[in-house]
C-alpha cells in the first residue's frame, strides 16, 4: 500500500472535481460575444458612413468655391463691348443676363502661356444643364467675339450637381433687377445701350443636395 508523505494512505472515497463550461453557459457566452460583435459592427459602420459623408460634403464645398473663384475672375474681366447675334441680324448685349438657366458676356482676353500678353477678347458663356440625369453648371468660352458657326469653343465642367443658377443686377441708381439688360433695354436699343454693365452682380448656387452659396461680386 502506497504512503503519504505523513505515513497515511489516501482515503479511498476522496474524488477529484474537473471544472469546466456547462452546455448552457457556453451558448450564453455565445450569444453575448454575437452581441458585442455585431454592435461594434453597426458603430464601425456608422463612423464609416459618416466619414464617408463628411468628406463628400468637404469635396462638394471646396468644389463651389473653386467654382465660384472661376467665375469671379470672369466677371472682373467684363468688357462693355456687345456682340452682332450669329445667324442673325441684331446684337446681344455686353452682359445677357436673361436667361433663367444661365448668362453670357464679353471679357478681356486670356493672358499667353508663360507671358504677360493677352490674346484677344473673348466671348464666355455659363449654363446649367443635365447630363446622365445629373445637373451641371458648364463654362463655355468662344475663340472670338462675334462667333460664327465655325468659332472654336471650349467648354469646360465646372460644376457637378449645380441644379440652379439665380442672378441679380445692381444698376447705376443702386437697385436691383433679376435681369440685364434691365427692362426697357433690348438687342435691338442702340450699341450703347445694350453695351452698359451693371455695378455689381449677385450669384447664387443652389445644389442638388440642398447646398447654396451666394456671392456679390463689384464691378466698379
Amino acid at each position: 500500500m502506497l504512503m503519504s508523505r505523513r505515513g497515511k494512505a489516501p482515503a479511498s472515497g476522496l474524488r477529484h472535481h474537473q471544472f469546466g463550461f456547462t452546455l448552457i453557459e457556453l451558448m450564453v457566452g455565445l450569444a453575448i460575444f454575437s452581441l458585442l460583435g455585431s454592435a461594434c459592427y453597426q458603430f464601425l459602420r456608422s463612423m464609416t458612413q459618416s466619414q464617408a459623408s463628411l468628406q463628400a460634403a468637404a469635396e462638394q464645398r471646396g468644389d463651389l468655391v473653386k467654382a465660384f473663384i472661376v467665375i469671379d475672375q470672369d466677371m472682373r474681366h467684363l468688357i462693355p463691348r456687345s456682340v452682332r447675334r450669329m445667324g442673325s441680324e441684331g446684337r446681344l448685349p455686353a452682359l445677357d443676363g436673361r436667361n433663367e438657366s444661365g448668362f453670357e458676356f464679353s471679357r478681356t482676353g486670356f493672358p499667353m502661356r508663360n507671358s504677360v500678353h493677352l490674346v484677344g477678347a473673348r466671348r464666355v458663356n455659363y449654363f446649367i444643364q443635365s447630363e446622365k440625369e445629373i445637373p451641371t453648371l458648364y463654362r463655355e468660352v468662344y475663340a472670338a467675339l462675334d462667333r460664327v458657326e465655325a468659332t472654336p469653343v471650349y467648354r469646360q465642367e465646372l460644376l457637378q450637381g449645380a441644379s440652379k443658377l439665380k442672378l441679380r443686377f445692381m444698376d447705376d441708381e443702386g437697385q436691383w433687377t433679376s435681369r440685364w439688360p434691365a427692362e426697357g433695354k433690348s438687342e435691338d436699343d442702340t450699341a450703347d445701350q445694350i453695351a452698359e454693365l451693371p455695378r455689381g452682380i449677385e450669384i447664387s448656387i443652389d445644389m442638388s443636395s440642398g447646398q447654396t452659396l451666394q456671392r456679390f461680386i463689384s464691378l466698379r
